[in-house]
């Protein structure tokens, strides 16, 4: 899901130039993996895309087992087979980067060169071949974790190099997921206008299917789906945690008022171990906020202390 914003960022700019009209909303398919999609950090994405991206809609769908199968499924297959070949015949690809280059070079397709534009502007019957889920084109990018990386691939590619930011992961107040989540497969923004209040509140609209009716199809949030009680479909919120503006002396008897679930929040954000007890998180915390800030204020018995008083 993070990647989803700068795909946004991407298709706000050049929707409006090759289908004339702005880019409203946007209906992602990913697969049922519960540890990868199906967590409180995407969907809060989810749930707040109105403060990042104005007007835009977003319906977040998970794949149901029995029936969703098509051309973007198992997609991956087709770089790991061209780097399998490549090997076979000689040409390395060692490093992810490689692995990018020789896709960019081998595996994307434009308009041009599939035959479904062909087909449509002749009318061929055999345009329902594409299917719903059939490409029209195929386009490769690359994803960096740093800026400097990113800039040097710019040069040689432009357009195609994203900087995927993991120095902060936005989360749900005290990590509580929706409910019921294990059953959802299909969550929707509904916000449009930003939260004024400290801790905002994102409302969501969820499902325990998806549905593709034509109502849905025009708008997620509709209620006059046939469908709805029998998909159970609901409204729910989303609070959204945010760090502590006044929180501006780190020393670890503050620290330990936080409650555990906020600890591990802000040692994940700073790519920090998130194991153990409240002492030792809100420890850990500490001496990464005094070496960030160069700094350090321990209001603890020296027993309690993880390491001297600078």
């Amino acid at each position: 899901m993070q990647m989803l914003v700068l795909f946004i960022d991407h298709y706000k700019c050049t929707f409006p130039e090759v289908v004339g009209v702005p880019l409203k909303h946007i209906i992602v398919w990913i697969n049922d993996a519960p540890h990868q999609y199906r967590c409180r950090q995407n969907f809060i994405k989810v749930a707040s895309v109105e403060a990042r991206h104005p007007g835009i809609k977003i319906t977040h769908r998970l794949a149901v087992v029995d029936n969703f199968k098509g051309i973007h499924d198992a997609v991956g297959k087709d770089p790991a087979h061209l780097v399998r070949s490549l090997e076979l015949m000689g040409t390395r690809s060692p490093t992810g980067c490689a692995v990018f280059e020789n896709c960019f070079r081998l595996l994307q397709k434009n308009q041009d060169q599939t035959e479904w534009k062909k087909y449509e502007t002749l009318l061929d019957a055999r345009l329902k071949n594409k299917g719903k889920f059939g490409m029209d084109t195929r386009t490769v990018w690359f994803v960096t974790e740093t800026k400097e990386e990113q800039d040097k691939l710019l040069l040689k590619y432009p357009g195609r190099i994203l900087l995927c930011d993991r120095s902060y992961i936005r989360d749900t107040h005290n990590e509580e997921a929706i409910k019921d989540t294990t059953n959802l497969h299909e969550v929707c923004s509904l916000a449009t206008t930003v939260p004024t209040s400290r801790q905002p509140v994102w409302p969501v609209k969820v499902s325990n299917l998806p549905c593709n009716c034509p109502h849905c199809i025009i708008d997620s949030t509709n209620d006059v789906c046939v469908h709805s009680p029998w998909r159970k479909s609901r409204m729910d919120h989303m609070i959204e945690a945010v760090e502590d503006e006044e929180l501006t002396e780190y020393s670890l008897s503050t620290l330990m008022k936080l409650n555990v679930p906020e600890l591990r929040r802000r040692l994940r954000g700073k790519h920090l171990t998130a194991n153990g007890n409240k002492g030792d998180l809100a420890k850990r915390l500490a001496e990464a906020l005094a070496e960030a800030a160069n700094t350090l204020h321990l209001n603890t018995p020296p027993s309690l202390q993880p390491f001297p008083t600078k």
